[in-house]
């Protein structure tokens, strides 16, 4: 930090002297213009997506800025998307058509997947952050503070690529600021200046930035630094006057994230190196959460050469550490002074070209991408059985090498895409000894310790095809086979030892289809007015889909899925593929009109699956999430209305949420099929529709000022695909099922700041 700090110091030493020897050479030759607005930009962002055939979605940065809550409900407002929402995580888990976590849904940050396996711990200071001290949640997530991001890009469905190697159902791509972010065209110093408070535990929210942009004989040299930090309460309050911590499973803390980005990078006509350092530290879920990366970008296109047609290449290389530890009062069941540790590199280069044959206009990208995850751990318990068989953290080491090659042909009206790619995967971890219970020994192969290695391989596939009929009628359709290897955490997952765990595990393969068209068209009704519809059917079919069952110990060793079959004490929480396929299909549509004045977007989503339940998410077991917690609502719907005023200074909106019916697993456990157990689902109470208010002022292309209500009608609702939506608390005493506690915040106002100087 301190190298990056007086290299940036240095830097605007720099920049003060060039803009000071500038001035002299310039003084005269100010010329002072009327004021020009230009709204174009931002509407021109709105509709970009229905020019894209496929089924993606974009959030810009005013988006993100402007949410009272935050990313999740950001997120939640685009069409088959989704988040899985964990208080003390304090992480972001985006979630696609019901799927997510590493290799299902990839979330990249500039490019790179996010691979940290988040740990809470069970208790702290001797009091459980979950009823009885279980139910400890275990989740990948991304590290990111949203005062960092400018925009993010969601495709899903079928990917083939850098972002989309080892993806099954989609990914989500978010974007950090850089120095253009920051500075204006003109600028060679400048700062941005970020600031936020809401009531109602929101807290308080900043950040500032600085840049700086050096002209060069032969380009240009840049750098920028930000530090952000917010105090969130957890302990608000809900749409029923009550407090949240009237749950007893909800535990009442304040978070503190602390987080710094710096980027410095220099570009001319051919050439661009970018060098960036990302941290981020948050204390929740009794453990200290570290992140650092560190990235290299570089771009090589040369212009106005003979290979310019034929070199566009890209090189990406970067180094993520997460790391957790538990704070000294916290424990993991009876692990204590536990820590785990996370190393993830990542190495992409990929060249596009560009042909022009009398058939067609044609580019084509041809790429390697390499990624290196290690998960180790380090704990202490009361015997060396006790670190066996507590599933902290599962260790074990995976590299995915993929290569791929995405084409696009274009012919008048007409557009086809195709891309093929290969994933090779290998993993190794250590695989304890199966040993025996009770005098039974429990059958395993290998039957004593051994490490472990793997490998598999799989090919991806999509192909769409396009069309521009007219500005009313833009088809297309498309079909992808896409795959995900098993994870670390899957096939060495240790709450029996050697016994609970499964190298066999083989990859998941699913094939989706897709139907859909795009309108945008202006003076639908008057002149000015923009109408953009995109819309679209989708189906999949999962094969070998991973998910966890229950395990018994048999008298002659063997394990039986059947609880009939039990004997000993043991309880192997297995992953296994699935025999039968998993199918989800459904409908997506966004929608956006606006005719100065108004405008108006509409996100809808309906959606089925039949994915099973994973024996291991409930409150009573380890908290791994999956299975009932991932699934979608069947439907539900974001509809934003507005105008604006004062030569679009002002801008005055409305936003109306609903969720159709949704599940969560039964708070009272397993329930038992002739001797098969799995988990209860439980429809949640019919949700009301959540409205919430937005006002913004921009003063001048430097300044803007915000405020917003969330849930105005302060109504009571329950957020679906909230870790904290099945737990002991809520379990009633007469047996039954039927308490709902883990309500949402009530009324919450946030007024905010931005400006550039």
């Amino acid at each position: 930090m301190n190298k990056i700090t007086t290299t940036f110091i240095l830097i605007l030493i720099t920049t003060a002297q060039t803009k000071a020897n500038d001035g002299h050479h310039d003084a005269f030759k100010t010329i002072i213009l009327d004021e020009v607005s230009v709204h174009a930009q931002e509407n021109k962002k709105e509709h970009k997506l229905f020019e894209k055939a496929g089924s993606v979605s974009s959030i810009h940065e005013k988006q993100i800025e402007e949410s009272v809550t935050g990313l999740d409900s950001v997120i939640r407002a685009l069409p088959g998307t989704f988040t899985y929402m964990d208080t003390n995580q304090g992480t972001l888990q985006v979630n696609v058509r019901g799927m997510t976590g590493f290799g299902r849904v990839n979330t990249l940050i500039d490019g790179v997947p996010q691979t940290l396996f988040g740990i809470t711990a069970s208790s702290e200071d001797d009091k459980g952050f979950h009823e009885g001290g279980a139910g400890t949640s275990s989740t990948f997530g991304a590290v990111i503070d949203p005062n960092f991001l400018v925009g993010a890009d969601i495709h899903r469905g079928g990917m083939v690529g850098a972002g989309g190697m080892n993806a099954l159902m989609g990914n989500a791509n978010f974007r950090t600021l850089d120095v253009e972010d920051v500075l204006t065209n003109e600028q060679h110093f400048g700062g941005q200046l970020k600031y936020s408070h809401g009531n109602n535990k929101l807290g308080s929210n900043a950040m500032i930035a600085l840049a700086t942009k050096i002209p060069m004989s032969q380009g240009k040299l840049g750098a920028v630094l930000a530090l952000s930090g917010a105090n969130k309460g957890t302990d608000y309050q809900r749409g029923d006057g009550k407090s949240a911590s009237s749950n007893a499973y909800a535990v009442s803390n304040v978070q503190k994230p602390r987080s710094y980005l710096a980027k410095i990078n220099y570009q001319n006509d051919n050439h661009k190196t970018t060098l960036s350092v990302r941290d981020y530290d948050l204390n929740s879920g009794g453990r200290v959460l570290s992140s650092q990366s560190y990235g290299l970008n570089y771009r090589y296109a040369p212009s106005q050469t003979d290979l310019s047609n034929w070199i566009d290449l890209s090189f990406l290389a970067n180094m993520t550490i997460n790391e957790q530890t538990l704070n000294p009062s916290a424990k993991y069941f009876q692990l204590d002074k536990a820590k785990s540790i996370n190393r993830s590199s990542l190495i992409d280069v990929n060249n596009t070209s560009y042909f022009y044959p009398k058939f067609a206009d044609i580019s084509t990208t041809i790429g390697v991408s390499l990624q290196q995850n290690d998960y180790q751990r380090q704990v202490q318990g009361q015997n060396n059985d006790n670190e066996i068989h507590t599933p902290f953290a599962p260790t074990g080491k995976q590299t995915i090498l993929g290569y791929y090659m995405n084409n696009t042909l274009e012919k008048g009206k007409y557009t086809l895409d195709w891309s093929v790619g290969h994933t090779q995967s290998k993993f190794n971890g250590f695989k304890p000894a199966c040993g025996e219970v009770a005098g039974i020994v429990v059958r395993c192969f290998p039957q004593g310790e051994a490490t472990i290695n793997k490998k598999d391989n799989k090919t991806q596939a999509k192909i769409q095809l396009s069309a521009h009929i007219n500005d009313w009628f833009r088809p297309f359709i498309s079909h992808a086979q896409t795959s995900r290897m098993p994870n670390i955490q899957e096939v060495f997952f240790n709450n029996e030892g050697g016994g609970s765990m499964n190298p066999f595990l083989r990859p998941e393969v699913a094939k989706t289809n897709e139907i859909g068209f795009n309108t945008l068209k202006t003076g639908v009704f008057k002149d000015n007015d923009t109408l953009g519809i995109k819309a679209v059917h989708f189906n999949s079919r999962i094969d070998d889909y991973i998910h966890v069952q229950s395990f018994y110990l048999k008298k002659d060793g063997n394990l039986s899925n059947n609880i009939n079959d039990a004997n000993a004490s043991f309880h192997a929480k297995l992953a296994v593929n699935s025999v039968k396929p998993v199918y989800s299909h459904g409908y997506e549509l966004t929608a956006n009109y606006t005719a100065s004045p108004i405008f108006g977007t509409l996100s809808f989503t309906r959606i089925q699956s039949d994915q099973p339940v994973d024996s291991h998410s409930g409150h009573s077991d380890f908290g791994f999430s999956g299975g009932a917690t991932s699934r979608l609502p069947e439907s539900y719907w974001t509809l934003n209305v507005g105008t604006k005023g004062f030569n679009e200074k002002l801008q005055l909106a409305s936003t109306l949420r609903y969720y159709g019916k949704n599940v969560r697993l039964r708070p009272d456990g397993l329930q038992s099929d002739d001797g098969i157990t799995t988990y209860k689902l439980q429809t949640l109470p019919t949700a009301p529709i959540i409205t919430d208010l937005n006002m913004s002022y921009q003063f001048n292309k430097n300044t803007s000022v915000y405020l917003g209500v969330e849930n105005v009608f302060d109504k009571l609702y329950i957020h679906p695909l909230n870790r904290q939506n099945s737990n002991n608390e809520q379990y009633g005493e007469d047996g039954e099922s039927f308490l709902f506690n883990n309500y949402a915040r009530g009324r919450t106002v946030k007024i905010g700041a931005n400006l550039r100087f």
